[in-house]
């Protein structure tokens, strides 16, 4: 099956660096995003549509919240605070979210195209254009991402 596939192709990605993914060598994670993946990996307790949204969200605030963490500790540790301006914006999001997904799936495939468009048609029409709706919609970038990518 489609998700198969993409599992198979998550567990082969799983070894891979995060410069792989495209994220910039100023924003990788020390730790791997653990606690993103962390968050990631709790979907597979959530029953309802809405906790799983919310546990999407609650992993990309993970993932800002571990960058803002590390980023205080590399200033703490480099007296020429050329970290002051380093920020994760939009369109460093998607690598790192792909990145995350890909080291959660490493046992079993965390999210499914069929879940996320599931939530997509669930989602309160006034939540798509707000951050649950942002991240649902990264989220599924990312899973399209990995069943597209070679490896």
């Amino acid at each position: 099956t489609e998700n198969e596939k993409i599992q198979d192709k998550a567990m082969r990605l799983s070894t891979f660096s995060q410069s792989y993914f495209g994220i910039k060598d100023e924003l990788q994670s020390a730790e791997n995003w653990a606690t993103a993946v962390y968050e990631l990996s709790a979907v597979r307790k959530c029953d309802l549509p809405l906790e799983k949204l919310l546990a999407l969200v609650s992993t990309a605030k993970a993932v800002h919240i571990s960058f803002q963490q590390e980023l205080q500790e590399r200033i703490k540790n480099d007296s020429d605070k050329k970290f002051d301006d380093t920020y994760i914006g939009g369109d460093d999001i998607l690598p790192i979210l792909t990145y995350v997904v890909v080291q959660a799936s490493s046992e079993s495939l965390v999210l499914k195209a069929s879940d996320l468009m599931l939530l997509e048609g669930l989602v309160d029409p006034t939540q798509q254009n707000a951050e649950p709706g942002y991240y649902l919609a990264v989220f599924h970038a990312a899973i399209q991402w990995i069943q597209e990518a070679t490896d």
